[in-house]
């Protein structure tokens, strides 16, 4: 469950954003720099390195805050 209300980064939750067509859920985690580093648990994906002032192809779409899933 996406809570759409969210549109701005939070640092506790899982994030659903849009990149280059592309809808992904990553955690974020500040840098030093003002960038984000969107950061999968499937540690297979290197981090995203985000700016969230351009928004040109980067859109927060929620907060995941709350899912299920089955292992069969």
């Amino acid at each position: 469950m996406i809570d759409t209300s969210v549109q701005q980064p939070i640092f506790s939750l899982p994030i659903a954003f849009g990149l280059d067509d592309q809808v992904q859920i990553k955690l974020c985690q500040k840098m030093g720099d003002g960038k984000i580093s969107m950061i999968s648990v499937n540690k297979t994906y290197d981090p995203i390195i985000i700016d969230p002032y351009d928004t040109s192809n980067f859109k927060i779409h929620g907060a995941v805050v709350w899912h299920a899933h089955s292992w069969i």
